[in-house]
Formats: structure tokens, sequence, C-alpha cells
């Protein structure tokens, strides 16, 4: 029948667009998204090829038959411990894309029916970066078991009361970030941000290489006219999409998805160290859109956009958080 001819045609012609689509909406989520932009210009929004868990190898203890030795000294074959896993489970999410056949009709020509796909496509783009961005800036206590693991997760005002990656805080010391009650900003911020930098350190040359905060809380460190304080060059500024400020060589910039962090008062800044944190991302699940279908029970076609993901830390001592930062 000339119906469906004509539907069948317009719905391949529809699931071949959205999937030639489907790179764009990724790259415009994480271009628009400053802490996912972060990642992914370090090199830290990698892809892994399924599995029940994500695995992150934790190194907590140091070799112990490491030793100075001459001639024919033995040395200590003892097997060693320090080292464990953490276990991150994967995290979902999706939503669907529909065009009724009464849409279809009233859209019959092929550019007509394309710029209401184009429509559909924004509004689905726009949902998911906002879903994203709320849930990684969430509020742990209130988050949902199926939502991704947020940044204050990772980064909490409790690490010795939190369990992250199935390792828990409460037994473990070497697994509690670093962290700072600040205070008002013009008395403590610069004090409690060159302490954390450094403890984020751990006394090594493996410093933090990234802040991201709320606007008000950058607003803060900018007003402080600390010397050496400066924007980055313009082409950085340029690749990375936004504006960023340097302290210590890290770059510090702020992300809208970070309100007041809930539980607790003030304003909060995150330090972050690329090589501790990552978001992972199904390689046959990353922004995939299916084919149009029609439902049995509809006059409708609907694709999917779906995308499987976490963040994950394997050196949760390596990251602080500022927080409670104030006025006065």
């Amino acid at each position: 029948m000339p119906g469906i001819a004509i539907t069948d045609t317009y719905d391949a012609l529809l699931s071949s667009t959205l999937r030639n689509y489907s790179r764009k909406m990724r790259d415009n989520i994480f271009n628009k998204f400053p802490f996912l932009n972060w990642l992914m210009n370090k090199g830290r929004v990698q892809h892994e090829d399924g599995g029940t868990f994500i695995i992150e190898h934790l190194l907590y203890g140091k070799n112990t038959t490491i030793k100075a030795y001459s001639d024919y000294e033995t040395l200590d074959t003892t097997p060693m411990e320090g080292i464990t896993v953490a276990q991150y489970n994967w995290k979902e999410y999706g939503g669907t894309i529909a065009i009724s056949r009464a849409e279809k009709r009233k859209n019959s020509g092929k550019h007509r029916l394309l710029n209401l796909l184009e429509a559909k496509i924004n509004q689905a783009e726009m949902s998911l970066r906002d879903k994203i961005t709320t849930d990684i800036f969430a509020d742990i206590t209130a988050s949902p078991a199926k939502a991704i693991d947020g940044l204050f997760l990772h980064a909490s005002s409790s690490p010795s009361t939190t369990t992250v990656g199935s390792v828990s805080g409460v037994t473990y010391t070497w697994w509690r970030n670093q962290t700072s009650n600040v205070g008002a900003f013009a008395n403590n911020l610069e004090s409690s941000l060159r302490t954390l930098f450094n403890s984020c350190s751990a006394g090594g040359a493996d410093f933090p290489n990234g802040i991201v905060g709320s606007q008000t809380a950058i607003e803060y460190y900018e007003a402080l006219g600390t010397p050496g304080k400066r924007f980055i060059n313009e082409q950085r500024t340029l690749d990375l999409g936004f504006e960023v400020l340097m302290y210590k060589g890290a770059d510090m910039f702020w992300d809208a998805g970070i309100a007041t962090n809930v539980p607790e008062t003030g304003e909060t800044m995150v330090l972050l160290n690329s090589e501790a944190i990552r978001l992972v991302v199904d390689s046959e699940s990353d922004f995939i859109t299916t084919d149009f279908i029609e439902p049995e029970n509809q006059t409708a076609s609907v694709a999917k956009v779906l995308v499987m993901l976490n963040l994950c830390t394997n050196n949760r001592r390596k990251l602080g958080l500022g927080y409670g930062i104030t006025a006065s």
C-alpha cells in the first residue's frame, strides 16, 4: 500500500539521519558541559567494552621487599599485599524521539521532515545534557542509586563515612578525599586552597591540574586579586570552549551545574587530578540511536537515544573538596 511504503521510506530516512547526528549530539553534550569538557581534553573520557563492572585497580601500600643490598645478599620474596580493586556499576541513561504519522504527513516534504527531526533531536540533546549535569553534581544523600556516581560522592565532605566503588572510607583511611570547611572567602579561601592543593599532592609532584567550582566560588577567588593569578592563553581558552583561570598551573573554572552543594552551606570547589578520575563510557552505548520503529498500538515512529557510563576514581586521596565558602 502506498501509505506503508511512504512510512517505511520516511522511517529509514529518519533513522539514517539520527544515526549520522549521534556523534554531534555527544560532542555537543561534552563541549557545553565544562567539567566533562575538561575530562575530555585531558583524555579522561575513556571507552570500555562492557563487562559486569567497571574495574579500577587501587595501589594503597608499598612493596616492603625493596632494599639496598650487595653481592650475594638474598632478596625478600614475601608476596606483597597493597593492591586491590574498586568496582563501579554501569549507569544507563536513555530517552526517545517520536514522530507521529500526522506529523509526517504535515511535514511530508523531505526538508520539512528533517527540520522537524532536527528540532526533536535538539530537544533530546538538551534534555540529556540537563539530566547528566543534574546527576553528576547531585546531592549524594538524595541521588538515586541508578544515577551516575556524582562528583560529590568521589570528593565528599564526609569521606570517612562514604563508600565509593564498593570500597569503604570507614574502613580504609587511604580511600578518603581531602576536605576543608572554608568559611569566609576573604579570610580563608586562599590558605584553604593552598592546603588542599598540597594535601592532594601527598607531598609528591602529582599536583591537582583542575579546579571546578560554583560560579560564586570562582568569583570569590577572582575577587582576592591573588598575585600570580592569570587567565590562560587565548588559544587554550578557545580549545576548552570556556574561560579558565589558573591556580598553580591548574585549570580553574566554574560549571553552572554546581549550585550550592546541598548537604552543606556556602559555595563549593573541587580539586581534580586527571590521573585519578575518569568518565568511562561503554563503547557500544556511546549516545547511540536505534532505528525508528512503529509500535503495533500507535501511529507513530519511535527511536531511542542511549548511553551507558559512570564516573570513577582510582585514588580518592588525590581529590579535594573545599566547601562552606561564604561571603563573610
